[in-house]
Formats: structure tokens, C-alpha cells, sequence
């Protein structure tokens, strides 16, 4: 079909350009192939599109699920500002496909976009960057030392080439968390660079033998699948620093000749340990802070030895400080926990004061004090630096899921989704967040293709969002097991399992309720349910669910008191945005609440919680 360009509901989408425009004559940007899926829809206006063929024509040469589709659709609503039940642009035929039901004609003139705005889709989820910038992915090495707890540093070595390539002008690299995310998993290349939004993919392999070292590289293009590049660097291991900075610049050399790129080989310092064995150390703490079951002691023992060494190595003090955070994140903290995680940011950032561990540390210590401008200030640093999606997941749920910035949360989480597809924990967070705008199709769609993905259904916070959502459809024994199910056995002794329980069903039936909340008040029962910050936060919305507000209150005034006394607010308070929650929201207590949370100095800063507003110090729904 020849390249058009079609005018609907204020929008024009040009085919040839690959651009959709909005009425300010602004680009929007959309991934490859859900640009593909509206271009489909588009060209079939008026019809009904079975699933199949739209499968088929979005994703020809790929086999995927039904979920993917799904997902296209739903980001095509946001973006069009399709809201649940308006239907003016894409309308669902249950079990069959879908239909472009706005009124479609071809345009007559060309699209004017500026220089500025135009941002094809056929490379979206790169940022803002000039043109001349090209990207490739840095895959895991592959650890072929015959000793599997030598992963360390075949991922380190990994990770120093994505740290050594950014680093100049004008190569752009997704973040280890983003790259890493493809290890173990068959996925065909050309998928990696969609998914990554990257011109080129790398893979290498590490073996060792006595004090030497090899390491094999290969650069594939992320179009053609086709091999660019190959090359295998031997070096002492004494000299693994001289080793990255060689194969970096084999990699740039290679990127210049083979993907048309201009290549500075210009890179801004990076200062390096002096100490061979403090980056051995150092490499430990990022990889046991880094798997799956973060050991965060360990891992600050390690970084810990590692700066007994060399004192001034910023790597080794940027790791100490994330898991500082990291460490402050799941439990109360204290007060000399909360000046040690300050000290730590603080030491990191004044190594390198583009440390991205530094100030995603420093955002998290705020955070966890009620200082949320600050925090997000920190946290937006951290995120410009390295583009990391966990840092992005972090500011969303910490600061802005705090304070009832909603939408933007969904904004800057699905942003970093589409840079990191394999993110369970950022499609968990979005579910949580529609759960508390009532959207539960979109919580269910996200929550399903977290555990696809692996997320196990009882753990945290997957239990909340299943547990959420088989309440509000009526079925509270499932929703008692998935939350019981995700507290370890010394939490559901004193009399806590059967609380919980009768919690859940006594929402259904109304002569359990007296009993239910009997049980929630037994000293036994609140002693074990106040230690840990995801507990005390279910009380709270247990008992507003039970319609106690006067006992919702004085849990939450106890937990908060407790926490000041530790120079601190907590964090995570997204739970009080849920619908479940209005009552309690409604309550004039609650602005004391809010105050005492930091959210008021935000919202004077930053605008009130959405669907409200806020004036002489009073919140009011829109």
C-alpha cells in the first residue's frame, strides 16, 4: 500500500514517515510495533479485525501470545485518550478483535512537524538524543570459566563496557537491569534490539585460566540478525582495566565502520580503583546486591572491604550506598540508619558526582524522611544518568504513588516498560496503580503477564494486587489465602491467620464484621502485624474496608508516631490511594496525616493528588 497519511480525531498519522501527530502538531512517540497496530487498524477503518490477522500483520515473522496484541491495544487507548467506556477510537469485539470506529480520511497537504518534535517510530524508546548517536545492547557475558562462581566477573565485564560506552559522545546503551533482564532466555537477536529499541546487539564470553583472561566479543546487527563484528582480547589479569578500555574501543571502531555511525572515541573520564583486589570485592557486592535473591549484607560487607583497600574507590562507595537504600527500603528504619544512608549517598556523590547509585541513594534517604521535592529531584538525576527502569519503578512507587500522582506514575512506569519488556516488578507497580484509578481490566492485563514473565503470585506486592482484585469481585477466601500465603509462619502466629481471614470474608457478610475486627484489635495480633511496613499498611486498609475510620486512624497516627520518633515517614503509602480508601481520605483527619507524610509540601510544589484540589490547606474532589 502506498504511503499516506490519515487524518482522525484530531490526530494524523503518516506511513511513510512513521509519525503520528496530535493536534498541537506535536510527534508522540510510539513503539515500533504498536505504531504497527494502529497503522493496521487505521487502514481497515470501520471493519472488524479478527485478532488473528492483526497478530499476523503486526508480528509476521515472530510467534507471540495474545497478551502482546492486548497490550498494543491498551497503550493505543492512553495515548489516543481513549477512556474506559468511551470507545471513540477502538472499539472490542469480545473473543474476536477489535475495530477502528473514529472517521478516518486521507490528508491533502503534508504534515508540518518541527525538526524538534519529529521522533519516528521506528526508534522510540531511545531518549531525546541528536541523530548521530547510535545504540547497542550489552548482553550478560557468558561465564565459560568452568567455575560458576566466577559469574561475577564475567557480568562485571559486561557491565564496564556499558559503563565504558556511554561514556562518550555518541553511543546510548540500555542499563544492565534492561539488557541483563534477556540472560537465560531464547530470544531471537532481532527481538533483543526491537524490544531495546537499539541499532546493535553485543555478546561475549570470559574464560580464565591461572592469571589469564580471554575475553570474545561479537556485534550483531539488530536488523539483520547478521554477525558485524568479532574479535577475542587475551590479557594478564592485572591488566583487565587495559582490557575493557581495548575492547571498548575495538567495539566504537567496529560500530563506525560497520553501522554508518560517526564515532567519537572521546570519553569522559572514568577513575578507576587502584587496587586490583578491591574491584574483585567490588564485583562480588554488585552481583550478590544485583541477583534475584539480593544478599544485601554480604554485599556490604564486600563493598566495605573493598573501600578498607582503596578509599576512594566510587564504585565500591556507589554500591555501599544502593544497598544502604536498598537495605532501608523493607523495614523500619532507624535513625542511625537513616545517617548512615546519608553519609554513604552523600561520600558517593562527592566521588563522582554523576554516580547514579549516589543519587538514587540520596532520593531513597529523602524519601524515607517526608523530603519527597528533594527525593525526586535525586531521583530523576539518578534516572537521566543510567536510564534505569528500577530507578524509574522507584520514583513512581516511593514519590509519586505516594502522593496521588497517579497518572504521572503510569507515565513514567510504562516509559520504562517499554525500554525494559522483561520487567516483572514495573508491570506489578502498573497494576497496582490502576487498581487505585479502578481500571482493574488494565491491572489484570499487567499482573497477568507479570507472572508470566515469573512473578510469583504470593509474593509482594503480586499478593495485594490478586488479593485486591478477587475482593472486588466477591471472592474473599481466595483473597485471605493469597495474602496468608505471602507472610513467612512467624508472622501468622498469635491468632494473625485467622484475623486475616475473618477480615476478608466479613466483607461479605456483615454479621462477621464486629467479630472480624475483635480480631484485628487483639494485642497479639497487632504486636506481630506493626514490624514490618507492608503489614501495618493492610491493617489500615482493613480496617477502612470494615468501615472502622476511627480505628484506621489511630493505627496509622501509631505507626506514623513511631516512625518519627526515628526521623522518619516510611515509604510506599500508595495503599491510601486506593478506592478502598476514600472514606478514610475523606476524613478531615487526614490532612494532618498527609502533612505529617511530606505530601503536602509537595503538592504545593508540584499540584494536589489527582481528582482533587487543594486550597486554604483543604483537600476537595474535582
Amino acid at each position: 500500500m502506498a504511503a499516506e497519511v490519515y487524518e482522525f480525531g484530531g490526530f494524523r498519522l503518516d506511513s511513510g514517515q512513521r509519525m503520528l501527530i496530535d493536534g498541537a502538531g506535536k510527534a508522540v512517540a510510539l513503539a515500533p510495533r504498536v505504531f504497527d497496530t494502529l497503522l493496521y487498524l487505521v487502514e481497515n477503518a470501520g471493519e472488524l479485525v479478527e485478532k488473528n490477522a492483526l497478530i499476523d500483520a503486526v508480528w509476521p515473522d515472530v510467534t507471540v501470545e495474545e497478551n502482546s496484541l492486548s497490550q498494543n491495544i491498551s497503550t493505543l487507548r492512553r495515548t489516543l485518550g481513549d477512556k474506559t467506556g468511551d470507545n471513540r477510537f477502538i472499539v472490542t469485539a469480545p473473543g474476536r478483535g477489535y475495530r477502528f470506529v473514529a472517521k478516518v480520511s486521507i490528508a491533502a497537504d503534508d504534515i508540518n512537524v518541527s525538526a524538534d518534535d519529529a521522533q519516528p517510530a521506528a526508534k522510540p524508546l531511545a531518549p531525546a538524543l541528536d541523530k548521530v548517536r547510535v545504540s547497542v545492547a550489552v548482553m550478560p557475558f557468558a561465564n565459560l570459566t568452568g567455575d560458576p562462581e566466577k559469574e561475577y566477573f564475567s557480568d562485571g565485564m559486561a557491565e564496564e563496557i556499558i559503563n565504558l560506552l556511554t561514556r562518550t559522545t555518541v553511543i546510548q546503551a540500555p542499563s544492565r537491569t534492561s539488557s541483563f533482564a534477556y540472560r537465560g532466555r531464547n530470544i531471537d537477536v532481532r527481538q533483543i534490539a526491537e524490544d531495546l529499541g537499539v541499532d546493535a546487539v553485543l555478546e561475549g564470553s570470559v574464560r580464565a585460566a591461572g592469571e589469564r583472561v580471554r575475553v570474545t566479543a561479537q556485534l550483531i546487527d539488530g536488523v539483520s540478525g547478521f554477525h558485524l563484528w568479532s574479535d577475542t582480547f587475551d590479557r594478564d589479569m592485572t591488566d583487565v582495566f587495559a582490557l575493557q578500555d581495548e575492547l571498548a574501543l575495538s567495539i566504537l571502531e567496529a560500530m563506525q565502520t560497520h553501522l554508518n555511525a560517526p564515532v567519537s572515541k572521546k570519553r569522559s573520564p572514568r577513575a578507576r580503583p587502584k587496587d586490583h583486589e578491591a574491584y574483585r570485592l567490588y564485583l562480588q557486592g554488585e552481583y550478590l546486591l544485583r541477583n534475584n535473591d539480593a544478599d544485601i549484607p554480604a554485599s556490604i560487607e564486600l563493598f566495605r572491604e573493598a573501600l578498607e583497600r582503596d578509599p576512594d574507590f566510587a564504585g565500591a562507595q556507589a554500591g555501599l550506598a544502593r544497598a544502604k537504600g536498598f537495605g532501608l527500603s523493607y523495614v523500619k528504619p532507624t535513625r542511625a540508619g537513616l545517617e548512615e544512608l546519608e553519609r554513604e549517598a552523600r561520600r558517593a556523590l562527592a566521588l563522582d558526582a554523576r554516580s547514579e547509585a549516589g543519587h538514587g541513594a540520596l532520593g531513597t534517604f529523602y524519601a524515607l524522611t517526608g523530603k519527597l521535592c528533594e527525593a525526586e529531584g535525586h531521583m530523576r538525576m539518578a534516572y537521566e544518568i543510567g536510564r534505569d527502569p528500577m530507578v524509574a519503578n522507584a520514583m513512581s512507587v516511593i514519590i509519586l504513588g505516594n502522593v496521588g500522582h497517579l497518572r504521572r506514575a503510569i507515565q513514567v512506569m510504562e516509559e520504562a516498560y517499554r525500554s525494559f519488556p522483561l520487567a516483572p516488578f514495573l508491570l506489578v507497580a502498573i497494576a497496582m496503580v490502576y487498581l487505585s484509578e479502578g481500571d482493574e481490566e488494565r491491572a489484570q492485563l499487567f499482573a497477568a503477564r507479570a507472572m508470566e514473565l515469573g512473578h510469583l503470585k504470593n509474593s509482594v506486592p503480586m499478593c495485594d494486587v490478586l488479593a485486591l482484585m478477587a475482593a472486588r469481585k466477591g471472592r474473599y477466601d481466595e483473597a485471605a489465602d493469597l495474602v496468608l500465603g505471602s507472610m513467612p509462619p512467624h508472622e501468622l502466629s498469635g491468632g494473625v491467620t485467622l484475623a486475616v481471614r475473618e477480615a476478608y470474608l466479613a466483607l461479605g457478610d456483615e454479621s462477621r464484621r464486629e467479630q472480624a475486627l475483635k480480631l484485628l484489635y487483639d494485642p497479639g495480633v497487632t504486636e506481630r502485624l506493626a514490624i514490618t511496613p507492608i503489614n501495618y499498611k493492610r491493617v489500615m486498609l482493613w480496617r477502612t474496608m470494615l468501615g472502622d475510620i476511627d480505628g484506621a486512624y489511630e493505627w496509622t497516627k501509631r505507626i506514623v508516631a513511631t516512625l518519627e520518633e526515628e526521623g522518619a515517614v516510611g515509604m510506599i503509602w500508595a495503599v491510601i490511594w486506593l478506592e478502598e480508601m476514600e472514606p478514610f481520605r475523606a476524613d478531615p483527619r487526614f490532612m494532618d496525616i498527609a502533612a505529617r507524610l511530606g505530601f503536602v509540601d509537595y503538592w504545593k510544589v508540584y499540584g494536589p493528588p489527582d481528582g482533587y484540589n487543594l486550597k486554604d490547606g483543604k483537600l476537595s474532589r474535582l
